[in-house]
């Protein structure tokens, strides 16, 4: 099912949200039972090694961040995000501000969804997932949450298939974020299962000035240089969709800055997958990113 799409002209809320959610790393986000709820599969047998980790927090500015909880490592249940009590008509928004979008001439709203990488938009069909290597996952739900690119990825970056150029976009999203804005009388409730005991942990609406925010992220501890090279993080996606064979499958190249051994001059290459670290500062040059699953469609009218 896809997310509900904003209205033509409609921007994100002008007040502080209750709550922030960051998704990094390798995770696929889907709308559910009609854009009611937000389902967030976890890739838990990557090629690469990748760590779930999910951490609470309440930001106050000038002040210490309050951290409530933390988990590490692969979920023993579902994991739940609610609003609670739920309010009439719960909805998962995909921040679509304008008709006019392309990501190609980087031609939309910063904070657009359309940033988003979104494989059966891409792949122009509805993909089913392999659960049994994402489940359990994480289920958002109860409140009304606009979901949107929180860090753009500048390019160009190159959208191939089987070698070939398809598109070369402007940008793509490295980080997805979600807003929830609570009602009179509602409060967020976690529930985890870890170390084989149920977990439950309220979240009052925070005060004035103040928000909370929960980062969601599938990726490695930590990768040295050495171990990182160049990777296709797509390819990681086409191991729980198989729906799409190999010779449909996509990739991404990111453009990154080396050397010139003999004239010592700076180049822009781009080397078969999304180089981790850029070489000449040793810097990680682009998380893992999260992706979405959603059918394309145009902001209501």
């Amino acid at each position: 099912m896809p997310f509900k799409s904003t209205r033509q002209g409609q921007q994100l809320p002008t007040e502080e949200p209750d709550l922030r959610i960051f998704f990094h790393g390798l995770l696929l986000l889907r709308g559910a039972d009609e854009a009611k709820f937000c389902l967030v599969e976890v890739h838990r047998e990557p090629q690469y090694r990748h760590v779930l980790s999910i951490e609470a927090r309440t930001k106050t500015p000038g002040e210490p961040d309050v951290v409530h909880m933390r988990t590490l490592d692969k979920l023993q249940g579902e994991f739940t995000i609610q609003a609670t009590p739920s309010v009439a008509n719960p909805v998962v928004y995909k921040f679509q501000p304008s008709l006019a979008f392309d990501a190609v001439l980087g031609n939309g709203h910063a904070k657009d969804f359309r940033w988003i990488i979104n494989l059966e938009q891409l792949h122009e069909k509805p993909l089913t997932v392999d659960h049994t290597k994402t489940r359990p996952g994480i289920v958002i739900a109860g409140g009304v949450y606009y979901f949107y690119a929180a860090q753009r990825k500048l390019g160009p970056v190159e959208l191939k298939q089987n070698g070939v150029t398809k598109k070369t976009l402007s940008a793509v999203a490295s980080i997805i974020g979600a807003n929830l804005y609570l009602a009179r009388g509602q409060e967020i409730i976690l529930t985890w299962r870890d170390n084989g005991k149920d977990n439950r942990l309220p979240l009052k609406k925070p005060q004035t000035g103040s928000s909370h925010e929960i980062y969601i992220n599938n990726s490695p501890l930590f990768e040295e240089q050495t171990m990182g090279g160049s990777h296709s993080e797509l390819k990681e996606y086409y191991g729980v969709l198989p729906d799409v064979p190999t010779e449909e499958q996509f990739n991404l190249e990111y453009p990154f800055q080396s050397l010139d051994p003999d004239s010592k001059n700076m180049l822009i290459a781009s080397q078969g997958g999304s180089l981790k670290f850029e070489s000449v500062t040793s810097t990680p040059t682009i998380p893992c990113q999260s992706v979405v699953l959603d059918p394309p469609s145009n902001p209501d009218p």
